[in-house]
């Protein structure tokens, strides 16, 4: 895309070949990987701080963001948007630009919206509330230049420090707001899978560091169980009865044989026993365990729910894709397969945005966008071109070319964006998050997700586990009532993501849109009440979050497009929410295959160079400034050599001739008296 309508150089600084929107992790990979590409980008986000839905939030943050949520303006207010967005931008008619219109975006928020907030803060919010009283005279009058109390020995001081000391209240845990990094949407990493694997093959690991997962636990019959995933875990479990065993390592077996490059399906051999068993790629995961490797529903639990995290109607591929990524990352870090990055998940998407400004990528917080001009262009002309206000000049070329004679075949594609505080850049591609694009003027029927990922978030008191961060895996525990699993996590300090003597948990699920919400509520504190026991909770924080609309192979959303953007070339929607899934390899694969048509042919995300690789452009004309001035330098030596040389050879020219002048004379002498 970029190819067909590269922008040519201006230099007022608002040209750019590709505009995103949004900071979130598919947003950030694909800005990095076009900065990387060699491509002027511009990276906006409306908000205050990096991540969208999967930024990491201090406790203060957290709760403003869910008890005063952002208000989203009507979606067909034309008067002023239009207006505005068509002052600076209008199409030319030499020769094939026909028209030009605006396309008004009222977008308030380019993270995805959190719907059903609730906070439910347990703690008193201040000393009185807590049962300490007013403090006494002499408690108030000594303080010091700081803010704290003096040293005082009478005994209502003592006694009312005392109180203090010991009362734990709301106000005291918002002073140490920034030591909490929260996330939105937190997210582990397998060791071998798709995020992890694009860190270091394009060396963005450097900006982060991790820490293993301590242990991976199921749910079952109210008691917490080790995951059964590896030999040495396989063989301490009681539970589980050998011939159980025998079959879920003949099923592993048979999962790690499914490579990526074979068939899915394979035939049967004529040794029934050597060969793997066929199956059907598009059937269920859940009849394929309990029919071909005989399954018991224990096992099947925790395949699907704790290995595999796939929903309980994944198809047979899906579910054997899934546990083979499970088990190849065994073993590479820790005993379990995932790690978690230091100070929140936020610090991924902040990792890929810090990528893009160290290859020229222009950042712009606090700005979201408000319009997109579009030109229409007629399909047989590659050199149209648009102007804006200042008459920098954009190409605007068609995606077809033809020598033959004119046709009335006209294609809109988008020339520039203007953002909200009304500047206008020229761009031949706007990748955007589908529901910022669907607030556009005119817009049709909205593509609406399949589900809602529902999220807990609470602060308790401190435990002890062992680790640094635990992934809880909690089967449905009412069929009726929400029949999806809940995957819990808990973190640690050590993880930098809450103060000393606190832990930090974080439950999600996915529901219906139909759902009630009051009715997954339940179902999550029910889950944390299970597995949390006789912790003091301190905050709970409820959202929910649209799950990602799905993509197809080549990354299109178009079904999530708005009829008013349907054929309007260099616009491309992305998902700008996370999944229901513990990982976020989804989200990389979406980038990539978005990328693929932002920038086709061109090397997704390349190994960055390393610092001290890098030989910058003045240190190499200090090298030929150097080299230039040694050259002459030793011409000038050359000279004065040259130079030192004819003058000792004149002088020795000189001297000869004289001694063979003395030398004639003497000769002559003695003929001259003879005669």
């Amino acid at each position: 895309m970029a190819s067909e309508g590269d922008i040519s150089s201006s230099g007022n600084g608002k040209v750019f070949d590709v505009v995103v929107v949004g900071t979130g992790l598919v947003e950030s990979i694909v800005a990095a990987a076009a900065a990387r590409a060699g491509k002027r980008v511009l990276h906006i986000d409306d908000n205050e701080c990096y991540g969208g839905v999967w930024a990491s939030l201090p406790l203060e943050d957290m709760e403003q963001r869910l008890t005063a949520p952002k208000e989203t303006s009507p979606a067909n207010n034309n008067n002023d948007n239009s207006t505005a967005a068509t002052a600076g931008t209008t199409a030319t008619t030499a020769p094939t630009a026909v028209n030009s219109e605006a396309l008004a975006v009222h977008c308030t928020d380019s993270a995805a919206p959190l719907l059903h907030c609730h906070v439910d803060i347990r703690l008193p919010r201040t000393l009185e509330d807590a049962g300490c009283g007013s403090p006494p005279p002499c408690y108030r009058r000594r303080k010091t230049m700081k803010g704290h109390p003096a040293t005082c020995y009478s005994p209502a001081c003592r006694a009312y420090a005392r109180k203090v000391a010991q009362a734990d209240t709301w106000q005291q845990l918002l002073t140490a707001s920034r030591r909490f990094n929260l996330d939105l949407s937190p997210k582990l990493c397998h060791a071998k899978g798709e995020l992890v694997q694009l860190l270091i093959a394009a060396n963005i690991g450097r900006y982060l560091d991790f820490r293993p997962v301590a242990a991976t636990s199921m749910l079952l019959d109210g008691v917490l169980r080790q995951v059964p995933c590896s030999k040495q875990t396989l063989l301490l479990n009681t539970t589980i009865s050998p011939r159980d065993k025998r079959s879920l390592v003949r099923f592993m077996q048979f999962c790690m044989e499914q490579g990526p490059q074979q068939p899915q399906t394979q035939p049967q051999g004529s040794d029934a026993t050597a060969a793997a068993p066929a199956y059907d790629a598009a059937s269920s995961f859940s009849q394929l365990m309990r029919s071909q490797f005989s399954l018991s529903d224990s096992l099947c639990a925790y395949v699907t729910h704790a290995i595999a995290d796939v929903p309980a109607d994944a198809s047979a591929s899906e579910g054997i894709a899934a546990t083979r990524r499970y088990l190849m990352s065994l073993n590479v870090y820790g005993a379990t397969p995932f790690i978690y990055p230091l100070y929140g998940f936020g610090e991924v998407t902040q990792a890929f945005c810090r990528l893009c400004a160290v290859f020229g990528g222009v950042y712009m917080l606090r700005t979201g966008l408000r319009a997109l001009s579009v030109a229409e262009v007629q399909a047989q002309d590659a050199s149209a071109t648009a102007t804006n206000a200042d008459g920098a000049a954009v190409s605007a070329a068609a995606t077809t070319t033809t020598t033959t004679a004119p046709s009335s075949t006209h294609t809109k594609r988008v020339v520039s964006v203007r953002l909200s505080d009304n500047e206008e850049y020229l761009c031949s591609a706007v990748v955007a998050p589908h529901h910022v694009l669907a607030t556009v003027v005119d817009s049709g029927p909205q593509a609406n997700s399949s589900y809602l990922v529902y999220h807990l978030k609470a602060v308790t008191s401190f435990a002890d586990f062992g680790g640094a961060v635990q992934a809880i895996s909690i089967p449905p525990l009412s069929s009726k009532a929400h029949p999806h699993a809940v995957t819990a996590m808990v973190f640690a300090p050590e993880t930098y993501t809450i103060p000393e003597g606190r832990l930090h948990w974080h439950l999600f699920t996915r529901a219906s849109p139909d759902a009630a919400p009051e009715d997954v509520r339940t179902a999550l504190n029910n889950a944390f009440d299970a597995v949390c026991g006789s912790l003091k909770v301190h905050a709970a924080f409820y959202y929910a979050v649209p799950g990602p609309l799905p993509y197809n192979n080549s990354g299109s959303t178009a079904d999530a497009l708005p009829s008013g953007l349907a054929g309007v070339q260099g616009v491309f929607a992305c998902s700008a929410s996370p999944d229901s899934s513990i990982c976020a390899d989804e989200a990389v694969r979406e980038a990539h295959a978005l990328f693929a048509r932002v920038l086709p042919g061109e090397e997704f995300l390349p190994a960055a160079p390393n610092p001290e690789d890098v030989v910058w452009d003045h240190q190499g004309d200090d090298n030929t400034e150097q080299q230039q001035g040694q050259e002459h330098q030793q011409s000038v030596v050359a000279q004065e050599q040259s130079a030192s040389r004819e003058t000792a050879a004149a002088e020795t020219a000189t001297t000869a001739a004289a001694a063979a002048d003395v030398q004639s004379q003497n000769a002559a002498g003695p003929q001259e008296s003879e005669i």
